[in-house]
This record gives C-alpha cells, structure tokens and sequence, in this order.
C-alpha cells in the first residue's frame, strides 16, 4: 500500500503539489524527502497576525488548491488531514502561488493523525475544525483510521468541505464550526451547525456565500466538485477582473503569435533571454491566473471559460496552432514577448549584439542564418531572406541596429525606461526617509525612557 501511495505521488507533476524528491528507508522508519519551500507556516503567520486574507486572494488560494485536489484526484490521492500547515506558499513575500502538502498520506502513512507530530485535537494544529461531518461522524464513534471508511467519492467530497472551511477561516480568522472543546466542535460540524457566514464574511457577495455554503453541505454528494468549483463562472470573473490580467490582450496576443512566421519566434527565442526578471515574473502570474488547472498548460476551453466573448478567436488560435492539448508556459512567454509593455530597446539591442557574432555593427545574411537555425533547424533560407530584406531599408542585405530597431517599433524606448525608473527611485527615497524618520523618533523615546 504504502509503494502504492510513493508510485502514485511521483507520477504527479504539478504546479500546486509539492514535488516528492525522494524516498529512503533504514530499518525502522521510511523517509519522504520533498523539495524546500522558504514560504512554509506564511498563511499561518498571518493568521496568527490577524491578517486576514482579501477576498480575491482568498479566491485565488481556492483556485489554487481546487487544482491540486483535483490533480490528486485522478492519482487516487486525497488529502483528508487538513491544516492550515499543509498550505505552504513558495516564500514569505508572495502568498501565491501556494503548494499542497500531505496529499494520500491519511489512511496509509498515519491512520490517525500525523506521527511525531501534534495530535487531532491540538490547538496549534486545529485539525479537529477542518474535518468533514463525514470524517467527524466516524471520530465520534471512535473509529481507527476513519479515512479508510470513505469511498475515493466521499473523500474528494471530504476535501472541498474541508477546504471551504480553510477558506471561512482565512477570512474571518475562525473556521465554520466553533465551541469549546473539540468535541462540541465535532458535533457542530456532523448537525451542520454554522456560524453566520454572511454576518462572519461581510467582504463577500451573496453569490460567493452561496458557493461557499454548497461546498460546507452536510450532506457530501451536494458539494461542489473539485472541477465545478475551478469552472464556477463567478470565481473565475471575480479573480480575473481584480487581478493585472487583461484577458482580451491575452487572446489578441495569442491571436497574433498564431500567425506569426516561424523567423520571428526564432528571434522571440533571443527576446525571452534578454527578458528582465521582472518581466518574466509578470507573465507567469498571468498565465497562472488563466491556467486554471495549474497542469502548466492554458488549453482552449480554460481560455473560452475567462474570455467567452472571444470565442471564435481563441477557436481560430488553436486550429492554426494544429494542438489537441494546450498552450505551455514556453509558448505564453513567446506570444507576450512582443508587446510594447514588454519589449524594450535594451532587449532589441542585446539581441542584434547576440547575432552580430563579428562585432562589425552589423548583421550578415550569414549571421542571421546561422543563428536562426541554431534556434530551429526547421529554418529555411528563404525564411531568413524574407526576413532581411524586409528589415533591410538600405537594400544592401547587412542590417544595421537603427534597421533592426525601426522593424520593432512599439518598442519601449531606454528615455522613458530610465524615466519610469527615476521616479521608481524618487518614490522610493521617500518612503524610505519617512519610515527611518519615524524609526529615530521611535528610537529617541525608548532611550529616554530607559536613561
């Protein structure tokens, strides 16, 4: 059972799962080695701050672990022992994109709690609020391994209930079900004896109360599916709109990087390595934000489902696209790497240096071919020399940088980068005086108050 469990988890590959990266055994104890995350214990960091999380990152982080759930789910893997320790963020400074730790451990690792670690009814792990009525109804009569008692259905089931109440309390700061022992909390849960949730969640509109009621449902197989609930309409607008993706221009890129010829994503190649961090950084987060099953590909109907009104051109992208699957993180880069927030002079300049290999100030036919078909051997000439010459203003088949610059004209110019990042830096004095100004006169009456 337990080679069953390591075989399953380490055939998934997921953005919101965290990675096995090994397993040992010595004679007593077997050893699970998972990658290291620096973001470990940052939602319950703030929760203990009473830093309650937003609504839309609330919505985020349950996109987020719908696709986790579900990606498990299709390996046999649930995770039933839930916490808020089992959400980890990748550090301290972003809370998402989150990874899910435990999944499939309850029931073959452990089958009542987590070994050497806090019991069920502990308060620092709060466990006992997060269970199921499902999972509690067996607690109650005093069940070992209550997890084995579920169908895989009821446990997915068991899943959305116990992420909603996650959800509740990273809201509100308190799970759906409160009282003063673990056992009238247990009782609460299996009567469906809830706190007001619209009173408790005043920051969310009556149609996210109704979805969040659905998935606390006592009665399991009225839950929402992991699935519904990452194609729920609602959801989906609300993160999208309150976010900094712009949908429409996500297609339209797209759109374009369809029709674009096989040359110009060879030099899309050398754009995405000259590419700040920055701005890597910024299309990542959109294509998390649209990649709703966080399986590293945008596949049509993901798109269709943030983008309806585009419909027809999303259809059009990925028939010219000859794909059956979807769109992968490499190819999101690519389609935004030529839009004016993204390309700058700098970026045009680094490439021409790249290609000019002599160093003479200009671009050869040779040159060009030659680094092209280093980038994809499926090059032609003829695509090369439609290239140059249509870049070659001067008709003397080199290319010069000002030739090379004007084919890419919407490009941000080094003047108004340097500009914006002046008044970056101006910004920045400020708030950084202000804040060492107030840590003085802090600091002043702390000394007068000890000397």
């Amino acid at each position: 059972e337990i080679l069953g469990f390591v075989r399953a988890y380490q055939s998934i590959d997921h953005i919101h799962i965290i990675k096995l990266q090994d397993v040992c055994e010595d004679q007593e104890n077997l050893y699970l080695i998972f990658e290291m995350l620096n973001g470990v214990g940052s939602l319950c960091s703030r929760m203990a701050q009473r830093n309650w999380l937003s609504l839309n990152e609330a919505l985020k982080v349950l996109q987020e672990l719908s696709a986790a759930l579900s990606a498990g789910s299709r390996s046999n893997l649930c995770l039933m022992d839930w916490s808020m320790w089992n959400i980890i963020s990748g550090s301290f400074f972003n809370l998402t994109p989150i990874k899910l730790f435990g999944l499939g451990m309850a029931g073959v690792l452990y089958d009542k709690h987590l070994p050497r670690g806090h019991p069920l009814d502990s308060s620092l792990r709060n466990a006992f609020s997060f269970r199921s009525p499902e999972l509690s109804r067996w607690d109650e009569a005093g069940i070992k391994n209550s997890y084995k008692k579920l169908s895989m259905h009821e446990r997915t089931a068991s899943d959305v209930w116990s992420m909603a109440a996650i959800i509740v309390n990273a809201l509100c700061g308190h799970p759906p079900c409160t009282g003063g022992t673990d056992t009238i909390v247990r009782q609460r849960i299996i009567k469906g004896e809830m706190c007001s949730l619209e009173q408790e969640l005043d920051c969310v509109p009556p149609a996210g109360i109704t979805i969040i009621e659905r998935a606390l449902a006592t009665d399991w197989a009225k839950r929402h599916s992991t699935d519904g609930l990452l194609s729920e309409p609602w959801i989906i607008t609300h993160v999208i709109h309150n976010g900094q993706t712009d949908v429409n221009e996500v297609v339209t890129r797209l759109h374009n990087y369809a029709f674009l010829p096989i040359i110009m994503r060879a030099v899309g190649e050398l754009m995405l390595d000259a590419m700040q961090s920055e701005k890597l950084h910024t299309i990542g987060e959109m294509f998390r934000s649209i990649d709703l099953r966080g399986d590293g590909e945008v596949d049509c109907h993901e798109l269709i489902a943030v983008a309806a009104h585009r419909r027809n051109d999303i259809k059009d992208t990925w028939n010219r696209l000859g794909i059956e699957g979807g769109v992968g993180a490499h190819d999101f880069l690519l389609a935004n790497v030529f839009a004016p927030s993204m390309l700058s002079e700098r970026m045009i300049e680094e490439v021409f240096y790249s290609i000019d290999e002599n160093n003479s100030g200009y671009i050869s036919a040779a040159e060009l071919l030659f680094t092209m078909q280093a980038i994809n051997p499926k090059l032609e000439v003829q695509d090369v020399f439609d290239f140059l010459t249509t870049c070659d203003n001067s008709l003397d088949y080199h290319l010069d940088l000002k030739e090379f610059k004007e084919f890419f004209p919407k490009a941000e110019s080094v003047k108004m980068t340097m500009v914006s990042r002046r008044e970056h830096a101006v910004e920045l004095h400020s708030v950084t005086y202000s804040v060492f100004k107030q840590l003085r006169h802090d600091l002043e009456k702390w000394l007068v108050y000890f000397y």
